[in-house]
């Protein structure tokens, strides 16, 4: 009987979504490359929103903002999944290096948008990437 009950649970453990986006650690510069805007604030808004089919995204204010590359405006927004593979969690007053498709929607925590925290290795070596590519000038 015990081996019926292991196969019940693994078939119940394998039916269950995954919470979390599972990405590989990407190369700033192909990040950089593959965004239509990149830029880089602290958030000063956040507003809640739901589009036609009911799913919920953020519009999101940063203010300070300096792009790296492309026309951006300071608003953008994101879906708000839970997973983080077609979004991300803003935080209200954390600054975040973002990156952004041709529309102001973010690319999601695999396509580089993350909060900067001091110490992050992976958020260090994208903003050095960011600093090399621009000295105190926007890229277009």
């Amino acid at each position: 009987m015990k081996p019926l009950y292991f196969l019940v649970f693994l078939f119940a453990l394998a039916s269950f979504d995954s919470a979390a986006c599972s990405c590989r650690k990407s190369d700033p510069n192909a990040l950089i490359s593959q965004s239509d805007n990149v830029l880089i604030g602290r958030v000063t808004k956040l507003e809640m929103k739901t589009d036609e089919s009911g799913e919920e995204y953020q519009k999101v204010t940063l203010s300070n903002a300096k792009t790296y590359k492309g026309n951006s405006s300071p608003v953008l927004y994101s879906y708000f999944d839970g997973s983080f593979c077609r979004g991300n969690r803003f935080e209200l007053g954390v600054k975040h290096i973002v990156f952004l498709d041709e529309k102001n929607w973010t690319t999601g925590y695999c396509g580089g948008t993350r909060a900067i925290y001091s110490g992050n290795p992976e958020t260090i070596s994208i903003v050095e990437a960011l600093n090399k590519l621009s000295t105190n000038k926007t890229l277009n």
